[in-house]
């Protein structure tokens, strides 16, 4: 028997409670953006930081609430 899961709304997927593990709003799910110590937001950001130096602007990631196929999804960017 195939178990149906329970597709979040964009709203319901930005209303959901803020904690250690980062999210992205993949296809109705809530996926988590990394699974241990070394994929850590924070280990990313000192290698980008040190990438980035002399590479030109860095800017922050921001989100679009765009709809698809009459579903809203969000464009990271």
């Amino acid at each position: 028997m195939t178990q149906l899961k329970n597709r979040l709304t964009v709203e319901e997927f930005l209303a959901l409670p803020e904690s250690d593990t980062t999210y992205e709003f993949v296809d109705g799910e809530a996926v988590a953006k990394y699974k241990n110590e070394q994929m850590s937001p924070e280990f990313f950001h000192i290698l980008l930081s040190t990438w980035a130096q002399d590479q030109g602007r860095v800017v922050v990631e921001w989100g679009i609430k765009l709809t698809k196929n009459q579903a809203g999804w969000i464009l990271l960017i």
